[in-house]
């Protein structure tokens, strides 16, 4: 077993003896399965396509600087990586945050625990199936959201520093006593607390997670409706 497999197990075996009331050798048993998982996901990943799967295999490539004195030009510089050790990690970074820092990280193992979840499918699971209320789970369901509003218009605009936008309008009907029917209205989208930094506009949706420790507070996503810029506090 290659060192970055090792150090992989260790990781999962402190983490788990920290958040898990198991004895020593269930331990090792579930640290196992969740780094065979997280290795057998890396091969299977597209990102892994036409790699050779070898966690030491290393390549070395020459490239120009970009940044240089105009009178020498550009160094040739030799940069060394690992692009299957890479995918090893990501996959490896995604499986630790659920289990350890995501706001569903308990319910996550309480799913291992009922045996609705095993611990050798970690690495091939989604950021939505590891944890529903993950911030890319709610990025998938705001898109279903902002599908669902087929009566929201856009007009072009100009915003801070003459930056492009688009200003969102709403399509609503409204009963017209005078005319005894439903008209149509286009009503500007109103501004929210929150200004945009990028161009300028307030309007902006936003929602709140919890992605630290419970003492702390959580955080708010935000995104503006004008420029699509997004950003979190």
């Amino acid at each position: 077993m290659t060192d970055i497999r090792a150090k992989t197990r260790e990781c999962f075996r402190k983490l788990l003896e920290k958040k898990m009331n198991m004895d020593p050798d269930h331990v090792l048993e579930w640290v196992v399965d969740i780094e065979q998982g997280i290795y057998q996901a890396s091969k299977d990943s597209k990102e892994a396509i036409g790699l050779e799967h070898d966690l030491d295999a290393e390549f070395v490539n020459k490239v120009s600087s970009k940044i240089h004195r105009k009178p020498s030009g550009p160094c040739i510089m030799t940069v060394k990586t690992k692009p299957f050790t890479k995918v090893y990690e990501g996959i490896r970074w995604k499986v630790y945050c659920a289990l350890s820092t995501n706001s569903g990280a308990d319910q996550l193992l309480d799913r291992l625990c009922e045996e609705k979840t095993f611990p050798d499918q970690l690495g091939g699971m989604t950021h939505f199936q590891l944890d529903p209320n993950c911030y890319a789970a709610k990025r998938e369901r705001e898109k279903v959201l902002e599908a669902d509003k087929s009566g929201r218009i856009w007009k072009p605009g100009t915003g801070k520093h003459g930056i492009q936008i688009k200003i969102p309008y709403d399509v609503t009907e409204e009963y017209d006593e005078m005319a005894g029917k439903y008209v149509e209205k286009v009503v500007e989208v109103p501004d929210s607390m929150l200004t945009c930094g990028k161009c300028g506009m307030s309007k902006t949706t936003s929602y709140e997670m919890q992605t630290r420790s419970a003492d702390e507070p959580m955080t708010i996503f935000a995104k503006c409706l004008c420029c699509e810029n997004r950003w979190r506090f």
